[in-house]
This record gives C-alpha cells, sequence and structure tokens, in this order.
C-alpha cells in the first residue's frame, strides 16, 4: 500500500513490478504510472491524500527488493510492504528528497502473503514494423499511394534497391517476407489505418503469403477517434484475422500492438471498457507503446517505436524486463539504423547511421537487456529513413547486419 500527502511521489522500482488494483484519493489528486509516479494536478500547498493498493511480482530468485521514493518538499509518502512500513518525510532541499529503501524476499515470505505465480517464459522473437501503405500508376493500385517522386510531401530519405513499388502486389509482398526470414526477422508489426483502409487490403492479402511462408504477422494499431470506433475495429480484426495461423499470438491470443497516437487519446480504463463491449477483454494480448506501467492490466506488454538516439534507453529496456518477467508481461527492445525525415518534414530531424554503428549499438543494448522481443524500426519506413530493406545507397548491409543480431539474440 502507498499513501501519499505530498504534491508528487516517484516510486522507483528496481526488480519489482508493481500493478494497481484499488485507488482512494482525497483532494485534488491524479497519477500516472511509470515504475510508479504519482503526480499531483493541484500544485497548491493545500493538503491532499492519494492511496494505492497494488500488487508486486518479483522474483524468488532475488534476495532483495530495491526501490527508492522520492517526493516533493510538502507532505510525507509511505510505503507499507508485507508488514514493514517506510516513511519519506525528507526535505533535503534538492527538490526530489529521495530516500533509498530495501526489504529482504525473506522478510516477505514471513509476512504470509505472497502467493507464488508460475510463468511461462515468452519465446523470442525478432519483428519488424512494417508499412503496407505503397502504390504506384504500374502496379496493381494503379496510382501513386503514400510515396510519390513529384510531390515533397510524400518523398523518400533513400531509393528502394529495386525502385518504388506497390504493396498490392503478390510478388513485391512475397520477395519481402522472404528477405525477412533470411535475416532472421520472424514476423511483420503491420501499420494499419482501419476497416477498408488500403493498410487493410494488403494486410489481407499478407496473411494469406504469410501462412504458406510460414511467417508471423501482427497489427500496429495507428488510429483511433472514439472507444466506439476501438470496439468496432478490434472486433472487425478478431473475426476477419485473429484465427489466421500467421497471426501473431501468445498462449493463443492474437498480439496487436497499440501507437502511441491512440493512448494518448483514451485513459486506459476506456481502452479496457471497449475491449468490455466487445467482448474481448481476454481474448486479445495488447502491447502499449509506453513504459507507464499504469496501461498494464489492459496490456501485456510495453515497447516503444523509436527510441532515436536516446541510448538510455538501454537501461530501461533492462529494468522493464526484469520487473515485468515476474508477471509473465511482454517486454520489447527497439533497435533502429537511422533517421531522417528531412525528405518530408522541415526542418526534420537526422539521426545518422554512422555507416552502421548506430545500429551495432543498439543492437547491442536489447542483447544485454534480456527482453522477450526485439523490434526493428523499421523494414520500410522509407519517408523517415529507417528502413532495413535493400536500399540503392545501403544495399543489403543493414539485412546482413540483422542476421547476425539476431542470431546473437535467439542464442542468449
Amino acid at each position: 500500500m502507498l499513501t501519499t500527502t505530498s504534491d508528487w511521489t516517484t516510486l522507483e522500482l528496481e526488480n519489482f513490478f508493481v500493478e494497481v488494483m484499488r485507488l482512494q484519493k482525497r483532494g485534488n489528486a491524479d497519477f500516472q504510472v511509470r515504475y510508479l509516479t504519482l503526480h499531483s494536478q493541484d500544485r497548491t500547498k493545500r493538503r491532499k491524500e492519494l492511496v494505492l493498493w497494488c500488487r508486486i511480482y518479483f522474483s524468488l530468485k532475488a534476495q532483495y527488493l530495491d526501490f527508492v521514493i522520492a517526493k516533493g518538499d510538502i507532505g510525507k509518502t509511505w510505503v507499507r510492504l508485507g508488514t514493514k512500513v517506510f516513511v519519506n518525510r525528507n526535505r533535503d532541499g534538492t527538490g526530489r528528497n529521495r530516500r533509498f529503501c530495501r526489504i529482504s524476499v525473506a522478510e516477505l515470505l514471513r509476512s504470509g502473503k505472497l502467493e507464488k505465480v508460475a510463468v511461462a517464459r515468452h519465446r523470442k522473437l525478432v519483428l519488424a514494423f512494417y508499412y503496407p501503405w505503397y502504390g504506384t500508376p504500374k502496379g496493381p493500385s494503379a496510382r501513386w499511394v503514400h510515396w510519390d517522386p513529384r510531390r515533397r510531401s510524400y518523398g523518400v530519405t533513400h531509393t528502394p534497391r529495386g525502385g518504388y513499388y506497390d504493396c498490392q502486389d503478390e510478388k513485391v509482398l512475397e520477395r519481402q517476407i522472404r528477405l525477412a526470414k533470411q535475416a532472421g526477422i520472424d514476423g511483420f508489426i503491420c501499420s494499419w489505418w482501419g476497416v477498408g483502409s488500403f493498410e487493410d487490403q494488403v494486410f489481407e492479402k499478407l496473411c494469406k503469403l504469410a501462412e504458406r511462408e510460414n511467417f508471423q504477422l501482427s497489427l500496429y494499431y495507428e488510429v483511433a477517434t472514439s472507444t466506439r470506433q476501438i470496439q468496432k475495429d478490434m472486433r472487425y480484426i478478431w473475426q476477419k484475422y485473429a484465427r489466421s495461423a500467421a497471426f501473431l499470438k501468445i498462449q493463443g491470443l492474437p498480439v496487436i500492438f497499440v501507437y502511441a497516437r491512440v493512448l494518448s487519446r483514451f485513459q486506459p480504463e476506456q481502452i479496457h471498457q471497449a475491449l468490455v463491449q466487445a467482448k474481448l477483454q481476454k481474448k486479445l494480448w495488447l502491447v502499449a507503446d509506453s513504459f507507464d506501467f499504469r496501461y498494464l492490466g489492459v496490456f501485456r506488454g510495453l515497447h516503444t517505436y523509436n527510441p532515436l538516439n536516446r541510448f538510455h534507453y538501454g537501461a530501461i529496456y533492462r529494468r522493464v524486463a526484469r520487473c515485468l518477467r515476474p508477471a509473465g508481461y511482454l517486454s520489447c527492445a527497439t533497435v533502429i539504423p537511422g533517421y531522417d525525415d528531412t525528405a518530408i518534414r522541415t526542418p526534420g530531424l537526422v539521426i545518422e547511421r554512422e555507416e552502421g554503428m548506430l545500429y551495432w549499438r543498439w543492437w547491442q543494448q536489447a542483447i544485454q537487456s534480456q527482453v522477450d522481443w526485439v523490434i526493428i524500426t523499421s523494414f520500410n519506413e522509407w519517408h523517415e529513413g529507417t528502413e532495413i530493406e535493400p536500399s540503392r545507397e545501403w544495399g543489403e548491409q543493414y539485412l546482413q547486419m540483422t542476421r547476425k543480431f539476431a542470431q546473437q539474440f535467439k542464442s542468449r
């Protein structure tokens, strides 16, 4: 149980995971959970109180559980684990007021409130974000779709080795699946923009080819304007695609990744309610584009789409993996070869590829983090220059690197 009367409190977890079960608040208080972070929206010095009852998950291999309580300059924060209570009433002049805390697992075991949970390990996979949104006048689409050499806003950073292609062409899809498999990639997370969209039409073709090629597919749920739309979309995905042998599953549940754009519009409770209305709350394995633990429970895994050059994410990947594993949730690390969106944005952002060294560094962090899955951003996002698909500029360099790194990751 965590209680605070401060304007904000952070509980930084080292080797365990907290799932919020119940919330009680007095005064104008709200909370977010990143590891466990409490924020008051009321910036005055008035007294307020927020109490959370939580379930914690940790590995019995650990000897101690370590955490840090930080707080604002007013009030106090209490944390009770088992029968032991930790209190932070510090005002040390730093504005952070941190207190380091430790409790032994043996002491928790003596509290008699623990339940042993058997957790299956997830099979290690390497996936890549895939964009099924390209069309050409000479292909089946009979028009430019999402790229157009005549228009700057639809430009590309690099050029596909074989030239512009059409995702409605099954020969193109088949070639891409085979290239990915040769590089050690187990599946694509396909950008998806709604029922009947261009991307939906391509995904239907991809499913049939992936079944034949023994290749996995998931969807990246990119946009929603209402909980009603979430309900309809998830029902559609369940009915049309989830039964496919190619659709990626964990413990028989179809895996769907949800982009930050959707998460920014809806609270976890709203998404949960949409799943309840669709009667799918226990039938899908959702993975959030966030490291905010507040989403866990509704979601069963966390990832980030694009870490860019934020190498501190390597430490986050390791911590998230340690915290989520005892609860059986999914942890992911994202790797990128580089980034350059100046072909479509002004002034844009450039993260140099450094002749492959950037990709190498991200892969080393991912391999060392002990996550369940590694995700590549991206197989073919040509607008932002994150593609590893063969290009005229880089050839097959990044597919060859991926093959090597994927083998290292899966063998650990």
